[in-house]
């Protein structure tokens, strides 16, 4: 299977459905026949809270409904909980997903 059938042409390939956070309460179903999701990464440092928060903030008004946060170590990870604490008592309830490369560690505190 080509990746692309034709560089002219688009067709949205069919995938499976993921629920990401409670679509009650601002989480998202992400593929299927559901429209594609904004999404964006933060650019601050992790262990710096405050502005992860005003950083989600700021992305959150403009349209984004998915926010990526890098989690590179376990301390990174476990300062998420942090931040999606501040999130919330705010009223963002957009989902945060950790975007976690090569450290099973990470994960784990991060899940």
């Amino acid at each position: 299977m080509r990746y692309c059938e034709s560089p002219y042409l688009y067709r949205r390939r069919q995938s499976r459905e993921v629920v990401v956070g409670d679509p009650k309460n601002g989480g998202l179903i992400l593929g299927g026949g559901h429209p594609v999701v904004k999404q964006s990464m933060l650019t601050c440092d992790t262990m710096d809270t405050a502005a992860c928060v005003q950083q989600t903030l700021e992305l959150v008004e403009v349209g984004c409904q998915l926010v990526r946060i890098t989690a590179p170590t376990v301390r990174d990870a476990a300062n998420l909980r942090n931040i999606v604490a501040e999130l919330r008592a705010r009223g963002c309830n957009v989902p945060i997903v950790a975007d976690i490369h090569f450290k099973p560690e990470a994960a784990m505190e991060a899940a």
